[in-house]
This record gives structure tokens, sequence and C-alpha cells, in this order.
């Protein structure tokens, strides 16, 4: 969100993504600068409003920043079929009081 702000005007897309875990070091947080540990669990992907992200938060200061598009990746959940996750990220985004 803090590179939202930074560089508004410059991101007029924004890729999102949730997860749970951790990957590596537990630090997936380590790229911006921010030291935060999370938990033990294994690292997957899961569809966007589904993991760790405060995706509220996260539109919210893409649209602020001037994002046109928010664009979902959804990569595989293993319990549940592709077009499934699409939709309870596509559900969640527009469930959002932005």
């Amino acid at each position: 969100m803090d590179y939202l702000r930074k560089y508004a005007g410059r991101a007029p897309v924004v890729h999102m993504k949730d997860y749970i875990g951790s990957k590596g070091d537990g630090t997936p947080y380590g790229l911006i600068g921010q030291d935060k540990k999370s938990d033990a669990v294994q690292f997957e992907f899961r569809p966007v409003g589904y993991g760790c992200q405060d995706v509220k938060r996260v539109a919210d200061a893409a649209l602020k920043a001037g994002a046109e598009w928010l664009i979902v990746e959804q990569d595989e959940w293993y319990d549940r079929a592709p077009m499934e996750l699409a939709k309870m990220s596509i559900d969640t985004l527009r469930g959002l009081e932005l």
C-alpha cells in the first residue's frame, strides 16, 4: 500500500494475489524492506480474500493511486476447480465497498 501511494499515477494496473503461510526464510516482505515473519503454515496461494492480504486496503490504495484495473491471477489450489477459484476472487472484489 505504501508503494502504491508513493508511486501514485504510475501503476494503472495492479496485480493482486493472496496466500497463506511462508516461503523460504519466512519473510515474504523482505523485498520491500519490512521484517515481518509469517506463521509456520505451508505456503499456498489462495483466491483473493481467502488468504492473509488485506484486500480491501490494497484495492482502496490502488484505486486512490490511480489504478484503472485490478488484475487477479489465480494459481492452483488443489481442492477446488480453477473457475470456482476465479469466481471466489471476483465475488470478493465485487463485495468490497470502495
